[in-house]
């Protein structure tokens, strides 16, 4: 079921992209590991490689947690 999540966000992006409207870029797919810890760590790992960043996709609910915090912390929870 995850693969199957990440083919839609992409199809998604894809589609988007192909509309003319502003384009979606994904900067960064990084492991996190289906788990609120490892969730955590690629969340801040992507906010200190891009600090602008405007979004996160988590794979599943343990790991969105985890991203969710990560923005807390960096005082990005908006």
């Amino acid at each position: 079921s995850c693969q199957l999540r990440v083919k839609g966000f992409r199809e998604v992006v894809d589609a988007h992209n192909a509309s003319g409207k502003p384009k979606v870029n994904v900067v960064a797919e990084l492991e996190g590991g289906g788990a609120k810890d490892m969730g955590y760590k690629a969340a801040e790992d992507a906010l200190q490689a891009h600090p602008d960043l405007e979004a996160i996709f988590a794979i599943n609910d343990p790991s969105a947690p985890g991203a969710r915090a990560a923005l807390e912390e960096a005082g990005k929870a908006d």
